[in-house]
């Protein structure tokens, strides 16, 4: 019995021992201040771009599949760059198509509550006759069109022309005498 007494006195000796170095640790970190410990939660967002352009995030350009990561909560832009004559037809972001939430040719995500997925196509602009993609007409360096087929040839001959009768109507009417040869 005496042993059994005994053992019962260390073990409560133990359990007092750890409550007041248990206290004492509370009350020294009471006195010295709080510590925060923060850690970044990664978010992987998966990229799939289509053929004929890149999506650009911040400053990095992606072409085909490709992923990233970025903490939880960080609102991420992306800037999409078609090919010549392609545009952007269809941005579908988290499976949501958010096509018509574009500013320009760049979408801005809501902040990044987990992983997500953006999807961007793109497709040849429509040609007009006579024209660039695009629709609208343009002539040689991209100077708009009026409509007007006709060559500058054309023009100066139809300048010239309309002078010479300028002249000659002015000689028919002339009120001076005309001079004789001595």
């Amino acid at each position: 019995m005496r042993i059994m007494k005994r053992g019962k006195v260390w073990a409560a000796l133990a359990c007092a021992l750890l409550l007041a170095l248990g206290l004492g640790t509370a009350a020294l970190a009471a006195t010295e201040g709080t510590q925060e410990l923060t850690t970044e939660v990664p978010c992987t967002v998966v990229l799939h771009v289509g053929a004929h352009g890149k999506a650009t995030v911040d400053g990095t350009d992606y072409t085909g599949d490709g992923s990233f990561q970025r903490p939880l909560g960080t609102v991420v832009t992306y800037a999409f760059a078609p090919d010549k004559g392609y545009e952007v037809e269809k941005v579908i972001y988290n499976g949501a198509d958010v096509t018509g939430g574009l500013s320009g040719n760049s979408y801005t995500a809501p902040a990044l509550g987990g992983d997500a997925e953006l999807t961007v196509t793109f497709r040849a602009v429509p040609s007009t006759p006579g024209g660039t993609p695009g629709g609208t007409p343009s002539g040689p360096g991209g100077i708009p069109r009026t409509g007007d087929e006709a060559s500058p040839a054309l023009w100066l001959a139809l300048a010239g022309g309309g002078l010479a009768l300028l002249g000659a109507r002015h000689r028919k009417h002339d009120p001076r005498p005309e001079q004789e040869d001595r």
